[in-house]
């Protein structure tokens, strides 16, 4: 790699629209002293109130998504945009902005939408290095032997045009190198939360924590599992709580569903028919800066969720010090669980093998104490200063290989 170039690399990310945990990565890279960062969002989903399905409500984030980056809303020719369907995020306009802003490089956030291939296209024709930056992975995803075959066929092809890759973590990782990516061409961008916010918030919650635990209905030492995410068939939501049922015939405990969804009525019967809906709490969609409250007052995290290309909520207990337990399909588990340390495992879809590691964590408050304290202090190196780091480090990889293989045709 050459030494430190003596100006700024320009750098243009392309992705869908504003997320909340990729803000502060956003500004970091900002802040690094050689790259002049632009964002281009294919449509600005998040930004204004609107209503979401998935949510079973109306809202925007209570966070700003884009303040201290430059970045720009490109005009979408799709006459309904928005942050789901392929063609739903179509921005013609990004090969002008690839050639005539002179990028010296491009990062494009996957290859589920259509602005995708527009911009590699861009950066390949006017000789700009590409990275790909994904949260997918291989998994134990089940399919038709034809639709991976394709799917391999088409990711193959991707990625032979991409100079350099970000994996959030090591299962990305892997997906890179199983479709052709050499070793030296990926970095680690680690799949962040915002650190920094969730300590603040744990420093200003604990305080509060026996009156946020009697808002949940707990005025006792019983203990608290949340479990974070929208009710969703893939989130696995019923799973946890029949599980929940059979420890909840030996331990005294209170089980939170943090969120909402279409499933809500189903959890809601289902535990009753177990005889234990005074035990069981859905909060109902909880914003950015309500999400503390619920995670100061809980003693154990609970993530069953059977699909999951990561899982943030895992990063987010881990900073309020609690242990977690997930499904083997939480991507996040291979880099941040650590079995009987920072929390555990179980297989997706063993209802008794979770029932069975969420008795053994509840019956001992002191360990699940320790374990989550250990959680926290691992999950504080696993932060936004790595990421963009390594980030830096891609950059300057990609630009130096393009400039070894024939420079910036094009340009």
């Amino acid at each position: 790699m050459s030494s430190r170039p003596s100006r700024k690399h320009r750098v243009a990310i392309v992705t869908t629209h504003p997320v909340q945990y990729h803000g502060p990565w956003f500004r970091k890279l900002t802040e690094a002293a050689n790259v002049d960062l632009e964002v281009l969002f294919a449509c600005d989903h998040g930004t204004k109130p609107s209503f979401d399905p998935g949510f079973n409500a109306t809202f925007a984030w209570d966070r700003k998504l884009t303040d201290g980056y430059r970045h720009e809303f490109l005009p979408n020719v799709h006459p309904n945009p928005g942050p789901h369907g392929y063609w739903n995020r179509t921005n013609p306009a990004l090969w002008n902005r690839v050639h005539h802003r002179n990028m010296d490089a491009v990062i494009v956030f996957g290859w589920g939408f259509a602005s995708t291939m527009i911009a590699v296209a861009a950066a390949r024709a006017h000789g700009v290095p590409v990275l790909m930056h994904s949260e997918s992975n291989l998994g134990p995803f089940t399919r038709p032997p034809w639709k991976t075959a394709l799917r391999r066929a088409t990711l193959s092809a991707l990625f032979s045009q991409c100079d350099a890759f970000l994996a959030v973590g090591s299962m990305g990782r892997e997906m890179y190198l199983a479709y052709g990516a050499a070793p030296e061409q990926v970095f680690l961008a680690n799949y962040c939360a915002d650190n920094d916010f969730f300590e603040s918030e744990r420093a200003r919650l604990m305080p509060r924590r026996e009156e946020l635990r009697t808002a949940l209905g707990v005025t006792d030492t019983r203990p608290i599992v949340v479990c974070s995410g929208k009710l969703f068939p893939d989130k696995e939501p019923l799973e946890l709580l029949e599980a929940f049922a059979r420890v909840r015939q030996e331990q005294p405990a209170r089980l939170v569903f943090l969120g909402d969804g279409p499933l809500r009525g189903e959890v809601e019967r289902a535990a009753k028919s177990h005889g234990i809906e005074g035990d069981v709490v859905i909060t109902g969609f909880r914003n950015q800066r309500e999400l503390g409250e619920i995670y100061a007052a809980a003693d154990l995290m609970a993530f069953p969720s059977k699909r999951e290309t990561w899982g943030i909520v895992v990063n987010e207990a881990m900073l309020f010090g609690l242990p977690v337990i997930c499904s083997d399909q939480v991507t996040a588990h291979r880099d941040l669980i650590v079995p009987g340390v920072t929390g555990d495992t179980y297989r997706s879809g063993d209802a008794r093998g979770l029932a069975d590691v969420l008795a053994l964590r509840l019956s001992d408050p002191e360990r699940m104490r320790a374990m989550g304290a250990e959680g926290r202090a691992r999950i504080r190196s696993w932060n936004y200063d790595e990421a963009t780091a390594n980030t830096v480090s891609a950059i300057e990889y990609a630009v130096d290989r393009k400039a070894r293989v024939g420079g910036r045709e094009g340009r």
